[in-house]
């Protein structure tokens, strides 16, 4: 739906509308937040005008301001019920703000309340369908996030309420996928099974289960775009798994979640500094916290330890290739994504073959051995099709049997990948050379005439050599102790990435730390 609207503001007029309201107008307005305030003209007869309802519906954020009177103006209530509704069906964000009046009023129906409802009572009957919806309505929005006046300064709560406006409004939603098949009704069901097994205020953690190349991160991205607009705070971390494993690539990624919230961000020096941080931080805040791609449960601990980290309402959800570490997480719900059906396969096939409405005609047991081969996984069908120079379209296995093909697929940990890749020997021409990284030796013996090549450490001298040339830069040449250099190879043990160390600038470079051990005389041990 197109949305003409930042903001709506449902107030009563009588209350708010010469002082709170045009002066929250205002400072909206000086945001260039586009907000929608009716008019005198707009509320005359019984029934809310058109004109309202479409605005309700056009908005991003609709803002409650609950005055003394609000209830006792059938207006108002029809309004609130239109929110509510378009809350629930078109996920229009909705915020109370509580005017001289305390959420429980409102919620309980205390005080003037209970008088305007017992008013409303008298006049449409006592067991009025109307007079319960409205109810129903003041009892759900009182119970929402929001803010109170109380005695506070009117001035520093409107900056309040147009600060966090403009963090909502800022969002902008994840780049999906170029043809997003199958996607749309997979998050359907995501949100509702969350809604199923956990209440509206529990903290819940969805984890999407399955292999690589299935679409997990898409389907992620799709939900947080659908669900966003509902949190206080959003916060999307990519390739957990690989950036955890880089130096301080915990404390990084508890830097970007902390990031969305703090206008100043801290310095974390530890992942312990920083799990406090989120404690203290996002305890009571509404939070929607993506974690793709997670391989160990150390990046949970880091990132989402428990669900009491976050505040009422909250949703964790962690992307995974490992089952096992999702049902061992804290209160997670494990949704296990499946391949596509057999015609979304092929509508997606199709679509990546046939760009620029070019139709041209492939023997139909090529394409289904295709979609055999890439075992309706996304991430195959997508790059299972090639293009050549004039671009005409045509499949691997037919264009490239008769090429003498170098082909290299690194960090390979699944064997539907190698099939959808480079299914068999057959697939490309004589001579051919398939080379494999993989750290999985039970995946590459299983595929077909394979040769196995174990990659070793490296000799002693050959990692001397290494672990020089990364210290020493630029002919920078330092006297260090011997048996500190020998420390560093015996814990290095060979491996290069280890003999790679870098300073806090993530510069290779490691003259400077060795030059302190040295000075302070810290010898390596266990």
């Amino acid at each position: 739906m197109k949305r003409n609207y930042h903001v709506f503001l449902s107030f009563r007029g009588t209350d708010v509308r010469q002082g709170f309201l045009s002066h929250l107008y205002a400072a909206l307005d000086q945001r260039g937040i586009y907000t929608f305030v009716d008019s005198e003209e707009l509320r005359k007869g019984e029934e809310i005008s058109w004109t309202l309802m479409r605005a309700i519906e056009e908005s991003h954020i609709a803002i409650i301001v609950f005055s003394e009177d609000y209830a006792s103006s059938r207006w108002c209530l029809e309004e609130l019920l239109k929110i509510m509704e378009c809350k629930e069906k078109n996920g229009l964000m909705v915020f109370p703000v509580f005017y001289e009046v305390e959420p429980r009023e409102v919620r309980e129906g205390r005080e003037n309340y209970k008088r305007a409802m017992d008013n409303h009572e008298y006049k449409f009957g006592k067991d009025s369908e109307k007079v319960k919806r409205w109810k129903k309505a003041l009892f759900e929005t009182g119970s929402l996030s929001g803010w109170e006046l109380n005695d506070r300064d009117e001035a520093d709560l409107i900056q309040c309420i147009v600060k966090e406006l403009s963090i909502h409004l800022n969002r902008t939603p994840l780049h999906v996928a170029k043809y997003p098949v199958g996607i749309d009704s997979r998050v359907q069901e995501l949100i509702w099974l969350s809604q199923k097994e956990s209440a509206d205020d529990d903290v819940m953690m969805i984890g999407l289960w399955g292999p690589g190349g299935i679409g997990k991160t898409a389907i992620a991205k799709a939900l947080y775009n659908a669900m966003m607009r509902q949190f206080q705070v959003c916060s999307f971390l990519e390739q957990v798994r690989e950036k955890s494993h880089r130096s301080d690539g915990l404390v990084t990624l508890q830097k970007d979640l902390l990031s969305e919230i703090l206008v100043h961000p801290l310095t974390i020096y530890s992942v312990a500094g920083g799990i406090s941080l989120i404690q203290e931080r996002l305890c009571c805040k509404k939070v929607l916290l993506v974690l793709d791609d997670v391989d160990h449960m150390n990046q949970l601990n880091a990132l989402a330890g428990k669900g009491n980290w976050f505040g009422k309402g909250s949703r964790i959800i962690v992307t995974s290739r490992d089952k096992h570490l999702l049902i061992s997480h804290d209160k997670n719900y494990v949704y296990e994504v499946k391949t596509l059906k057999d015609d979304e396969a092929r509508d997606l096939f199709g679509q990546h073959a046939f760009t620029n409405s070019n139709k041209v005609e492939i023997r139909r047991d090529l394409i289904d051995g295709a979609l055999h081969y890439a075992n309706n996984l996304p991430l195959a069908l997508e790059v299972i099709t090639v293009y050549d120079v004039d671009g005409e379209i045509s499949l691997i296995q037919e264009r490239l049997c008769c090429k003498k093909v170098l082909l290299v697929l690194d960090d390979v940990d699944d064997m539907d990948q190698l099939n959808a890749l480079a299914g068999k020997g057959d697939w490309f021409g004589k001579g051919s050379r398939i080379i494999v990284t993989s750290r999985d030796r039970h995946l590459l013996t299983s595929h077909d005439k394979n040769y196995v090549y174990e990659v070793k450490t490296l000799e002693d001298n050959e990692a001397q050599d290494l672990f020089g040339q990364h210290a020493f830069t630029n002919s920078n040449k330092v006297e260090i102790r011997r048996d500190l250099i020998d420390g560093a190879l015996h814990y290095a043990d060979g491996l290069p990435l280890a003999l790679e160390v870098r300073n806090l600038n993530g510069k290779v470079h490691c003259i400077n730390s060795l030059k302190f051990l040295n000075q302070k005389s810290i010898e390596f041990s266990r």
